[in-house]
């Protein structure tokens, strides 16, 4: 059934998993009374929400976590496996608010104690469930561009933890200086660095500071030592790095 109000400029699709029916009328009597224009549709089981989701197009699921068919966080794992992209708010009881963080937690986007704060505080859920997940995918996407960047850099990207540790090398090690990023992770930088250089290394920990150029020898897997003409900044505890960036590139032929 859908219901339709001036006050939206489009239906919003909700899906409501429920199997109580006094309760799915008080819900849609309060996003009438808030003046939402919707199209509500209300599944009583979860296998069934599971199909009717893989078959149409929702905006938003209200989801209930005692259903005659699964009962607690096992709802929302299942739904948030299967729909990872959908927002979803936990409806749950007084006695239940435990449960509902912990369904955050596993992927649901919001929850909302079932008859507190009425028509408006259901749309806001409801609304900032939606504006969540979008944040939250754009995030995603911006993060798969930035990771795609530094596998495929020619430069070599090194990231150090706190004590010096390498935590991360970018593939591109494997090709200038002979080493497989694996090979690398948990060592000392200094244990590659020559002796001579690991003042410039160490002044990148002196301070949080704006990015410096430097110059340090580093031992090939062949065992000679190559020239690297780097960039580094120290971003400890600034997440969600946290750690000593280093971008180098080998100028030994220069």
């Amino acid at each position: 059934m859908a219901t339709t109000l001036a006050s939206q400029d489009f239906a919003l699709r909700i899906l409501l998993v429920e199997d109580n029916p006094a309760d799915a009328r008080l819900l849609r009597q309060a996003l009438l009374d808030a003046g939402l224009r919707f199209e509500l549709q209300i599944e009583g089981r979860l296998e069934s929400a599971l199909r009717r989701l893989a078959e149409e197009r929702f905006d938003v699921v209200l989801l209930d976590l005692s259903l005659p068919d699964a009962q607690g966080i096992e709802t929302v794992r299942r739904i948030h496996a299967a729909f990872p992209q959908l927002p979803l708010v936990v409806l749950t009881g007084l006695m239940d608010e435990e449960a509902a963080i912990l369904a955050v937690r596993e992927g649901a986007q919001d929850y909302l104690v079932k008859g507190e704060g009425g028509g408006p505080l259901l749309v806001r859920t409801i609304r900032y469930a939606i504006e969540r997940q979008r944040a939250e995918e754009a995030l995603k996407q911006s993060e798969e561009v930035f990771r795609s960047m530094i596998e495929h850099a020619l430069d070599i990207i090194t990231v150090l933890d706190g004590d010096g540790a390498i935590r991360y090398e970018s593939p591109s090690v494997k090709r200038v200086l002979g080493y497989h990023p694996r090979e690398l992770q948990g060592q000392p930088l200094t244990s590659f660095v020559h002796p001579g250089d690991h003042g410039a290394i160490g002044e990148l920990f002196a301070g949080r500071s704006a990015p410096r150029a430097f110059e340090f020898r580093f031992r090939h897997k062949d065992g000679c030592w190559r020239t690297l003409e780097a960039v580094g900044q120290n971003l400890t505890g600034q997440p969600p790095l946290s750690g000593v960036i280093i971008n180098s590139r080998d100028v030994t032929a220069r």
